[in-house]
């Protein structure tokens, strides 16, 4: 029976991971079931064993696991600065790195599903919505560290999320960098202007 449950378990794991990685890649329109399950090596009835509600539920749950990850990501970025200009920058950084690591192929997987599923399909927008909520808390948070009073680091932290993923959008049909760093800047020139 443990085996059973422990087996179970990873191939929903295998299928959300699949899901998130495919996503990332190609948008949520642009992922199939059958890519879905090739890439997790589960079978068919696997999938709706564990998602009743098909592609839209397995493509939320791929999303809170993206949200999740890159959460950290932002959590991780922050530890190592000690400057809100620095942290900044680290967060242009965490923009640029998979984008170059993909040759350009890979976009946010929020902002993609959001462009392409809202407000249709309320379960994706949802989760899309919880996601970026998430990621500007988690910076609102960071900022405050810094210094900021909560009102202000939250509304950084909006602006901050808005340009970097505007800035992604334009450096992927670009295929260059120049515009994340461009959006680093003219954050850090606003901070700098409120006295941060």
């Amino acid at each position: 029976m443990m085996n059973h449950k422990a087996k179970t378990k990873n191939t929903r794991t295998r299928l959300v991971e699949a899901a998130a990685w495919l996503i990332h890649r190609n948008g949520y329109h642009g992922t199939g079931l059958s890519d879905i399950l090739a890439r997790s090596n589960a079978p068919k009835g696997v999938l709706y064993y564990h998602f009743p509600d098909g592609k839209p539920a397995l493509g939320a749950a791929a999303l809170e696991l993206t949200a999740l990850f890159y959460n950290r990501q932002i959590i991780k970025a922050g530890s190592r600065v000690r400057t809100v200009k620095g942290y900044v920058r680290a967060l242009a950084d965490l923009t640029r790195k998979d984008l170059i690591l993909s040759d350009y192929r890979a976009g946010c997987p929020l902002a993609t599903t959001a462009l392409e599923t809202a407000p249709e399909d309320e379960r994706l927008t949802e989760a899309c919505r919880n996601g970026f909520e998430l990621w500007i808390q988690t910076t609102a948070e960071r900022l405050q560290q810094f210094g900021l009073p909560a009102k202000k680091a939250r509304d950084y932290a909006e602006i901050a999320m808005a340009g970097f993923e505007g800035a992604l959008a334009i450096a992927r049909t670009r295929k260059d960098t120049k515009i994340i760093d461009l959006s680093a800047g003219g954050l850090i020139r606003m901070l700098e202007a409120d006295g941060y």
